[in-house]
């Protein structure tokens, strides 16, 4: 190799990342914008979580969704960028990086479309439920952690982390919860029931 082109060649390795990197934000924002006009304007998603009273995103979930899709487009190109640079080691960290961004990303979207459904069912219920609204609100806070702990697992199974403690962490809290309510509601029935029994045991010893 003539001093040339090794010199054409080194110069190619970082102009060439670095068009990668500019076409990869002109990219984001593009997709980010038609994402978003999308969501918002075509399909009205805020408009309809606004209709359904649920405000789970500050600002709004067009523009969320929105981000992580520009993100995405973002990180791919970066991974990219960091392979045509033809150095090993920013290599590794570009293949690293576009073989985990999918999942992390597939992960994300679960969690965020799945916490959305979430939010919409929970409403749905608590407002058929025929009870005050103190209780309501206990239940839908219960309703949430669940539905949200277990929304959380499946995205990280999904990104390739092992969730065995957290699944191991959510029967033991359940467990607790569910052997809470039967002791408060066996000491209630108890207490209901006192008169009754002394009652009974009166009868009995006559």
């Amino acid at each position: 190799m003539t001093p040339l082109e090794f010199s054409f060649e080194y110069l190619l390795n970082i102009v060439y990342p670095i068009g990668l990197l500019i076409i990869g934000y002109i990219a984001g924002k593009t997709v980010g914008l038609i994402v978003r006009f999308f969501l918002y304007n075509v399909i009205g998603l805020d408009k309809w979580l606004e209709m359904k009273q649920i405000k789970i995103f500050e600002k709004g979930a067009s523009s969320l969704l929105s981000n992580i899709a520009k993100w995405y487009i973002y990180l791919f190109f970066i991974g990219e960028a960091l392979i045509s640079t033809k150095v090993k080691f920013l290599e590794d960290i570009g293949n690293s990086l576009l073989n985990f961004i999918p999942k992390l990303f597939i992960g994300i979207l679960i969690f965020v479309a799945g916490f959305i459904i979430l939010e919409a069912l929970q409403k749905e219920i608590i407002s058929n439920l025929e009870i005050q609204e103190k209780y309501k609100s206990i239940i839908s806070k219960i309703i949430r952690f669940i539905g949200a702990y277990v929304l959380l697992v499946i995205a990280l199974n999904q990104i390739g982390i092992d969730t065995t403690i957290l699944i191991y962490l959510f029967i033991i809290l359940f467990a607790s919860i569910v052997l809470s309510f039967s002791i408060a509601i066996g000491i209630a029935f108890g207490f209901a029931l006192k008169d009754k029994a002394s009652e009974i045991i009166e009868k009995f010893f006559k």
